[in-house]
């Protein structure tokens, strides 16, 4: 399976979902070939491409999704419907009909009921309240004349695992272009997973107990506050702005012992490890729900790490992840 994804923390916790189920999971940072994770069943690139124009995005995606011709692809777009959804699912769309054959169908729902984000009457919601730009079918109006577009409502977590057992095909896995959130992930990883274990490549991570954890938060989601007023006295946390030029300059000072990331907002996550020179991250399941955990290597030294999305969690999140990788 190739996932896509227009940010680092969308990118693994979609990973994350499938590494819980027992795949073997990587997050590629930009485009990559799948020859850097031959061993991998699952390889989600994160293309960064949230930030960039309409077009861009377009070509980025389009070229992730060519660059692995003939893998089943999931497109993995925010929960709430941000960035450029439209242009993303018609470039992956447009890639795969240039490259092996159209799919039979688009299956969209971005729902992830536990964390509050349904689908109802073909529109996204937060919390029960619709959201701006969340009539997915208006919105994906142009790959409806495409192939078959299929929303799906969702409410609750039996819902999407109704959908994955109606729409998954085990002997032409290539035929559904999905597109969702790592809420339909995680279905779908549980539906496949029998197969990837059959093939034995089902892996346990082991993980070192961090004796330096610092905690980088970028996101200015409402949550974040709170989060970090939970955190242990003793616990070294670095707020930034991601955008601002200098900000990696400001603090690679308190990064350089770390043995232990907490990175919240995916622009924020993205930034701290571009400047760590981390290009992989070897995706090891999940802290809890929605929270995913990996491991990477930078200069011989090996890094745990714990990606949050800014909305993600309860008051007890950031201390949660902190305990996790304390604790090995």
């Amino acid at each position: 399976m190739l996932i896509v994804a227009d940010d680092l923390t969308g990118a693994a916790d979609t990973a994350g979902a499938f590494a819980s189920a027992g795949h073997r999971c990587v997050v590629l940072l930009g485009h990559r070939t799948p020859m850097w994770a031959p061993e991998s069943t699952v390889v989600a690139l994160d293309t960064d491409s949230r930030a960039m124009s309409e077009s861009d995005a377009f070509d980025v995606t389009a070229t992730a999704v060519r660059a692995h011709a003939g893998w089943p692809v999931y497109v993995k777009i925010d929960s709430t419907v941000r960035g450029h959804v439209r242009a993303i699912v018609l470039a992956a769309l447009a890639a795969r009909r240039a490259t092996v054959a159209e799919p039979a169908r688009v299956v969209v729902c971005p729902a992830f009921p536990a964390l509050g984000r349904t689908v109802v009457d073909g529109t996204a919601r937060l919390d029960g309240q619709p959201l701006p730009g969340g009539d997915l079918r208006g919105l994906l109006a142009d790959v409806a004349a495409a192939t078959e577009l299929v929303v799906v409502d969702a409410e609750t977590d039996a819902d999407l695992a109704a959908l994955v057992e109606a729409k998954h095909d085990p002997a032409r896995p290539e035929a559904t272009l999905w597109v969702g959130s790592a809420g339909l992930a995680r279905h779908l990883a549980e539906r496949t997973a029998a197969g990837s274990r059959a093939r034995g490549s089902s892996v346990r991570h082991d993980r070192l107990a961090a004796a330096h954890v610092v905690v980088v938060v970028g996101s200015q989601h409402e949550r974040i506050a709170v989060q970090v007023a939970r955190l242990g006295a003793d616990t070294r946390v670095v707020q930034i702005d991601p955008r601002h030029p200098t900000t990696v300059e400001d603090i690679m000072p308190v990064l350089t012992d770390a043995d232990g990331l907490v990175l919240t907002g995916g622009h924020t996550a993205r930034v701290v490890l571009d400047a760590l020179g981390i290009t992989t991250l070897d995706v090891g399941g999940e802290v809890v729900t929605g929270m995913p955990w990996s491991t990477a290597t930078r200069t011989n030294r090996r890094l745990s790490i714990v990606t949050k999305a800014g909305g993600f969690g309860d008051e007890m999140a950031l201390r949660r992840a902190v305990e996790f990788l304390e604790h090995g």
